[in-house]
């Protein structure tokens, strides 16, 4: 169940952080290549401090060990 778990976790955040990724790095107007960089360097930001927090709630209502 635990696996199941995070990859829910894993797949929920990665959309979240792309959608987060999209709406900041879009309005820049850069190239293809430099936008698809700038959009996957803010996707993994986004993504990696959503899933921190998460982690961070969890265990501060002590859902995880």
């Amino acid at each position: 169940m635990s696996y199941l778990r995070s990859a829910i976790a894993i797949l929920v955040c990665g959309s979240l952080g792309t959608a987060i990724a999209w709406y900041a790095v879009s309005p820049l107007g850069l190239g293809s290549v430099a936008t698809g960089l700038a959009m996957a360097f803010a996707a993994m930001m986004a993504a990696t401090f959503l899933f921190a927090c998460g982690v961070a709630v969890g265990r501060a209502l002590r859902l995880f060990k």
